[in-house]
């Protein structure tokens, strides 16, 4: 029983605002078939034992519903397991980074869904491959990725001012005036 308590205790040093942590059941023994069925209806749930084995029946049933069980004999191993385990089950979240701003000067051609446009930066900077929102009237129209970027007829892997060309690979309808606004997508 005091090895449960050292589990709660390394347990509540996990704080996320994106993940609960709930202890379901906790027990002494063998881990069994029991043990299994009562957490198979949460999802993401974690069998931990520590200095216990796990019953054949119990293993068997837990790959069949997707269970996970670990057994540790050492306890600085079960913290730094948990903890782990807890940082791979919190959701991610995706947080979009403007990077420059861009207007439409020109729409030279398109071939399927590449358009070939001449536009000046704003602000910012516009780099190879990165996405971009199209805005008309502040008004989001669509989005894109620049599949080419050109400066005084050479090719670039980044524009930090002035006039360029580029390729940029939208389904929307582009029009003079529009704005393109460059960003990358952070993952946290």
């Amino acid at each position: 029983m005091g090895t449960i308590e050292a589990i709660e205790h390394e347990l509540s040093k996990f704080t996320s605002t994106r993940i609960a942590v709930r202890i379901i059941d906790t027990g002494v023994g063998d881990i069994t078939v029991n043990d299994v069925q009562n957490v198979s209806a949460t999802k993401d749930s974690i069998i931990v034992g520590f200095n216990v084995k796990v019953n054949r029946q119990a293993a068997d049933l837990a790959e069949r519903l997707g269970v996970e069980i670990d057994t540790f004999s050492i306890i600085y191993e079960l913290s730094d397991w948990l903890n782990t385990a807890l940082k791979n089950r919190t959701p991610k979240r995706e947080e979009v980074q403007v990077t420059g701003k861009a207007k439409i000067l020109k729409h030279f051609s398109t071939q399927k869904y590449t358009h070939v446009l001449g536009a000046r930066l704003e602000e910012g900077i516009a780099k190879l491959n990165q996405k971009v929102r199209i805005l008309r009237r502040d008004i989001e129209i669509g989005k894109g990725q620049v599949k080419n970027l050109q400066q005084y007829k050479s090719d670039v892997l980044q524009i930090s001012e002035g006039e360029f060309g580029m390729q940029l690979e939208t389904k929307a309808e582009i029009a003079l005036g529009d704005y393109l606004e460059f960003y990358d997508l952070i993952i946290t």
